[in-house]
């Protein structure tokens, strides 16, 4: 994980000096790692019929910001915390490295997305018309 932090850190400014990209890139990964646990969840929900997932659409908004918060405080340090030596380690990669990190970036944000919207369409909450 903390070599996709680094590409994406990197994606944003093209540099890794700074802190606020680095702020950027962590909170964008905390959002990533909690659709992908809510995806988790959602197949969870679906073979083994816990009830953990019938919510309102207010209690959905609470129990996800609860997660998403939690993400951001792992994320905050075991990334953010750890930059300059994720920075360091990074540093020296070679061209080949560095296109297959921004394939392995991209693959896995977009990848993200498209699995919750496939397990939303395969496996829809009972009452989820929101």
């Amino acid at each position: 994980m903390q070599y996709i932090y680094y590409k994406l850190w990197r994606d944003f400014t093209g540099i890794v000096k700074e802190d606020i990209p680095a702020l950027y890139s962590m909170m964008w990964l905390s959002v990533i790692h909690s659709v992908n646990l809510l995806s988790v969840l959602v197949v969870v929900n679906h073979f083994y019929r816990l009830k953990i997932l019938y919510w309102s659409k207010s209690e959905t908004t609470v129990y996800c910001s609860i997660i998403l918060l939690f993400m951001i405080a792992i994320n905050y340090f075991l990334l953010y915390k750890k930059r300059e030596a994720i920075a360091e380690k990074y540093r020296n990669e070679n061209k080949l490295m560095k296109i297959l990190g921004i394939v392995i970036l991209y693959v896995y944000m977009i990848g993200s997305f498209t699995l919750v919207y496939v397990l939303s369409q395969i496996y829809p909450l009972p009452g989820a018309d929101f």
